[in-house]
């Protein structure tokens, strides 16, 4: 298992589509492989979603990536 960035897109409410793919399309504008996963949780029958950025071959790759990431950005 690769270490990866993980990022949430800001939630106001239920986590959306839309606003993972707003983040998405920001991180990818500013040069990061980013993508969405969607996920379900069965206990509370909801949907969300999570931007993932990148594959690293080091934790310290992922957390330098997730820093460079909030620095520039309010994600």
């Amino acid at each position: 298992h690769l270490p990866k960035a993980v990022l949430y897109p800001p939630v106001f409410g239920p986590s959306t589509l839309r606003s993972a793919e707003a983040v998405a399309d920001t991180l990818v504008d500013l040069g990061f492989d980013a993508y969405i996963q969607k996920g379900y949780q069965e206990k509370n029958n909801t949907v969300w979603y999570r931007v993932r950025v990148g594959t690293f071959s080091t934790m310290i790759e992922a957390q330098n990536a997730s820093n460079a990431i909030h620095s520039i950005t309010n994600f």
